[in-house]
């Protein structure tokens, strides 16, 4: 990527993974409307899942990919404050990704050389040099996900490594961002870790007797159902049940793979494969 941002002669420069397809050549232009406003330095197109119909894990990674573009980007980008133009394909201004370009291919964490979340780390640096960062909804792309649950495991733990470098770097300039941005960051990570402590309160009731059975499995079906439920009623039918199946997944494994995560944080191994 260093190598080919380097070579590039225009004035801007589209990201790709290899295992990703643009659906049609109006994602490019899609793609490419937002930086109509000279402030906008990053753009993140809207990904799906190719292999959506291949195993369980991919189906319902469908539903989490779903939610993420159309939901957490989509929110994001009025207040120009994506916080991760993903690899899969995004475009970046190449005046404005000249001038940190060094800075990120040598960026370290805890004494190690970064070697994931390129992508977030692309983005960080353009929010930090004070550039709008926007998703565009019908610059759409297609990509492939995990198809086991190990290798799922594996990806989650790396994007958790680099959601904790990235929001640790941002954290610094926090203050220099729009408010929205800031109440966002805030009030993420306020429920972030109110839930892990409610789950912990709850079980510890659970163990000791002072909490039903019943009770405990009502809380985590409702906190699982919430936010993906979404996905169920925009897309009812078979294809819906994947969102509410991911709430679940999210509830007892992908949310408790941060805590690894932190913890093994030098760790640099890519991971995936």
């Amino acid at each position: 990527m260093y190598v080919g941002f380097k070579e590039a002669t225009n004035d801007f420069v589209v990201t790709m993974d290899s295992d990703s397809v643009i659906i049609n050549g109006h994602s490019l232009m899609e793609l490419m409307a937002p930086f109509q406003d000279q402030r906008v330095g990053a753009v993140s197109g809207n990904i799906q899942v190719l292999n959506k119909d291949k195993t369980l894990m991919t189906k319902i990674q469908w539903a989490r990919y779903w939610l993420a573009f159309h939901i957490e980007k989509a929110s994001q980008s009025p207040y120009h404050g994506v916080t991760c133009c993903s690899g899969p394909f995004s475009a970046y201004r190449k005046e404005y990704l000249m001038k940190y370009l060094d800075r990120w291919i040598n960026q370290e964490f805890l004494g190690q050389k970064c070697t994931y979340g390129d992508d977030r780390g692309l983005t960080t640096l353009m929010l930090e040099h004070g550039y709008k960062v926007k998703f565009s909804k019908y610059a759409l792309c297609v990509t492939n996900v995990p198809e086991t649950f190990r290798k799922f495991t594996k990806q989650q733990i790396r994007w958790k490594k680099s959601f904790i470098r990235e929001n640790y770097y941002l954290l610094k300039f926090l203050h220099r961002l729009n408010p929205f941005m800031k109440v966002e960051f805030v009030w993420f990570w306020i429920i972030f870790l109110m839930g892990f402590v409610a789950k912990l309160l709850a079980f510890g009731m659970l163990i000791t007797g002072n909490y039903s059975f019943l009770s405990f499995v009502i809380m985590i079906v409702f906190v699982a159902m919430l936010h993906y439920i979404y996905a169920f009623v925009r897309s009812p039918g078979r294809r819906g049940y994947y969102g509410v199946l991911y709430g679940f997944l999210n509830e007892f494994w992908v949310m408790w793979l941060f805590w690894y995560a932190a913890f093994t944080l030098k760790e640099t191994a890519w991971g995936t494969r």
